[in-house]
C-alpha cells in the first residue's frame, strides 16, 4: 500500500509539474537570454516562444518541451525546435536555479542577418551559416565551455558577383575571456581567408583577413574598407546588442 501511494504521489506531482505554464517556469530565465519582449505560450510540457533575443540572435519562434522529471531536479531541460524560414534548429538546453545553461547536441542553419552578422563584409543574405553545437556552456552570463563547428557557404553568390573563387568558410567553436569565439578559415585559387567572430556580453566583435594576388580584388577590398597590412587586407568591427 505504502508503494502504491509513493507512486501515485510521485504521478501527481509529475502531472502538475508538467501542467505547469511554461510563462512561470521561465521567471528566472538564463542569463543572456532575453526574453523581455518575448510572448510566451503553453505549458511546460508543451510551449512556445516568440520574440526571444540571445545577444543579435532573433529567435522569431522556438517551440519548447520540457521534461518534467528534470524539474523535480531543481533546474530546466528543454527539447527545443526553431522554424523559421531565416533561422532553423534543434537541440537541448539546461538552465540552472542560478541562470546558468548549457546547449548539448544542437545545430543551427540560417542567414547572416538572423544569426546578428549582416555587417560583416562577404556575408550576403544567399550566404548560409550552419553551427553544429556539441556543447555550449554559459555561467554567470560569460562563455565558459565551448566545442563545435561552423561553416559558412559563401562561394556561390560571391563568385558569381565578382567572377572570383570565393572559399566557403570552415571552423570551431570555443570561449576566451567570456565571449563564445568562431574562427573560421578558407582557401581557393584567388584567396585565403581568416575570419573570426566573438560573441560577448556587450555585443558582437569581428575581423576578416584577406590574402591574395589578384589586383583587380585588392581594388574591390580597398573600396571596401580593407587595409593592406603586411600583405594581408585586414578589416574588423563591431555590432553591439540591441537595447
Amino acid at each position: 500500500m505504502t508503494r502504491l501511494l509513493a507512486v501515485f504521489l510521485v504521478a501527481l506531482l509529475v502531472g502538475l509539474v508538467v501542467s505547469l505554464p511554461l510563462k512561470l517556469v521561465l521567471g528566472r530565465p538564463a542569463t543572456g537570454l532575453d526574453l523581455s519582449r518575448a510572448e510566451i505560450h503553453g505549458s511546460v510540457w508543451n510551449g512556445s516562444i516568440r520574440g526571444a533575443r540571445f545577444g543579435q540572435v532573433s529567435l522569431r519562434r522556438a517551440q519548447i518541451h520540457t521534461r518534467p522529471w528534470a524539474l523535480l531536479g531543481g533546474h530546466i531541460a528543454t527539447d527545443w525546435v526553431l522554424a523559421d524560414p531565416g533561422l532553423r534548429g534543434s537541440g537541448q538546453a539546461v538552465i540552472d536555479l542560478r541562470g546558468d545553461w548549457q546547449l548539448v547536441d544542437a545545430r543551427l542553419v540560417g542567414v547572416p542577418a538572423r544569426l546578428g552578422l549582416q555587417a560583416i563584409p562577404g556575408l550576403t543574405e544567399a550566404a548560409i551559416i550552419t553551427v553544429i553545437i556539441d556543447r555550449l556552456e554559459y555561467r554567470g552570463g560569460h562563455c565558459s565551455a565551448a566545442r563545435g563547428e561552423v561553416d559558412a557557404a559563401l562561394a556561390e553568390d560571391l563568385s558569381q558577383e565578382f567572377g572570383l573563387l570565393v572559399p566557403d568558410l570552415h571552423g570551431t567553436l570555443h570561449c576566451r575571456d567570456g565571449a563564445m569565439v568562431a574562427a573560421l578559415t578558407g582557401e581557393s585559387s584567388d584567396m585565403t581567408v581568416e575570419a573570426e567572430t566573438a560573441l560577448g556580453s556587450a555585443g558582437v566583435g569581428w575581423r576578416v583577413g584577406i590574402t591574395t594576388v589578384n589586383a583587380d580584388l585588392g581594388h574591390v577590398l580597398a573600396y571596401s574598407g580593407f587595409n593592406l597590412e603586411d600583405g594581408v587586407w585586414r578589416r574588423n568591427g563591431e555590432m553591439a546588442h540591441e537595447g
